[in-house]
């Protein structure tokens, strides 16, 4: 009985999901031939984009430094 609501309700949640729609996009503003504002907004991204980077060296020589290297250890050759 418990598996039968479930899978109902699962059901359910597919289909509903299929029926309902997403609102359209914003209007850009603008208009597509050059003029002043471009399309977008003209939004800078440049300076996020070297922070984003910086940050993902940062974390990536942290987290090499905390790894544990102990498989790279040359192997002991044991002679008699």
């Amino acid at each position: 009985m418990k598996h039968t609501f479930i899978n109902i309700g699962l059901m359910l949640l597919c289909l509903i999901s299929e029926t309902l729609f997403a609102q359209g996009p914003p209007d850009p503003g603008g208009s597509p031939v050059f003029s002043s504002p471009p399309l977008g907004g003209g939004a800078p991204i440049g300076n996020g984009t070297m922070i984003l980077l910086a940050l993902g060296v940062v974390y990536s020589i942290l987290k090499m430094k905390s790894m544990n290297w102990n498989f790279i250890k040359k192997p002991e050759i044991h002679c008699k």
